[in-house]
């Protein structure tokens, strides 16, 4: 068996968010010991799935 590396491409967008959500995000990744930007990528991932099983 050969070993392979899994590579997730990323893109750099900006996004203007409130201050106060934007510390609350901080707070929020802090208290699961992930970064921001991971917190952010699934919280919107979650809200995709979410918003697409309303349909």
């Amino acid at each position: 068996m050969k070993f392979k590396i899994n590579k997730t491409e990323y893109i750099n967008r900006t996004f203007r968010i409130p201050k106060c959500l934007s510390e609350k995000i901080a707070r929020m990744a802090q208290a699961s010991n992930v970064s921001s930007n991971e917190f952010v990528i699934q919280a919107i991932q979650f809200a995709i799935k979410s918003y697409e099983t309303e349909d």
